[in-house]
């Protein structure tokens, strides 16, 4: 019998998530990109729904917000439901990635 000389607690597989939001409750305390604790508030100067850490985050994250900022932009001042945002990223997405 061959076993595995892989160790307890090693690294098997590692990958980005499709898509990705906060829970609203977390949203002006955590980046939405990198999701670490917020000490310097930049969020998007558009929709002003999203919180970033700094602005290389804000930058990277632009890849899939910018396809969500207006949308919330027609919205504001009303808050969509963290369900809803995920469903709307995943759509969003897969428009993309399909065209």
């Amino acid at each position: 019998m061959n076993r595995s000389k892989t160790k307890k607690g090693s690294l098997l597989l590692s990958s980005q998530p499709f898509v990705h939001i906060l829970d609203k409750n977390q949203r002006a305390k955590r980046c939405e990109y990198c999701f670490q604790g917020i000490t310097t508030v930049f969020r998007c100067s558009s929709c002003r729904y999203v919180y970033y850490c700094n602005k290389e985050c804000q930058k990277l994250a632009w890849i899939d917000h910018k396809r969500e900022c207006n949308n919330i932009r027609k919205i504001s001042p009303n808050v969509p439901p963290d369900n809803l945002r995920v469903l709307a990223r995943i759509i969003l997405k897969l428009q993309v990635n399909c065209t």
